[in-house]
């Protein structure tokens, strides 16, 4: 059963260490996630993540153990509380290390990843959520978005909705 569900981005300027001449311009983003992150954590420390990459479709278990050596440096996350760092795969796609990070900063104890390509069939999808949805314990839902490119006009909110989300505002 899902009990909450927090969305972020998953951008490797969310991790301190691999933005060190920008730590200051990225803080409030990565704050901002942390946030959703502890709200998620206090509602189910147990969570799904699921992220859309293209070049890797499937799940990760809880026990993995990853680096960002791939973006510039050897900062390791891993997907549950005690994990060991004997095992670390340098080949997690971003999506992964950066839930496993979220999971570190907000004090969830586990994460389990499931990645799908982002251009898949709506059908592809379907099955994902109908599968995330049939947990039999609570859990909660992270979400990671990924995309920068602005979304087909067609596919955008109205102004007014966006406007009516912002903290703050009635």
């Amino acid at each position: 059963m899902i009990v909450g569900v927090a969305v972020v981005p998953h951008p490797p300027l969310l991790v301190p260490e691999l933005v060190a001449g920008a730590v200051a311009e990225t803080e409030a983003v990565r704050r901002a996630c942390v946030a959703a992150g502890k709200r998620l954590a206090a509602l189910s420390r147990d969570w799904l993540a699921i992220a859309g990459d293209p070049h890797f479709h499937g799940l990760t278990s809880a026990d993995a153990v990853g680096t960002f050596r791939g973006y510039g440096v050897d900062k390791i996350v891993s997907l549950a509380e005690g994990a060991g760092a004997d095992d670390v795969d340098p080949g997690l796609p971003l999506p992964v290390l950066a839930a496993g990070w979220l999971r570190e900063q907000a004090g969830a104890a586990r994460v389990v990843v499931q990645t799908i390509d982002p251009v898949g069939s709506v059908n592809d999808s379907k099955r994902v959520g109908e599968r995330l949805a049939r947990q039999d314990r609570p859990v909660g839902l992270l979400v990671l978005g990924g995309r920068v490119e602005p979304a087909p006009r067609a596919l955008r909110p109205p102004r007014r909705a966006i406007r009516r989300l912002r903290p703050g505002r009635p």
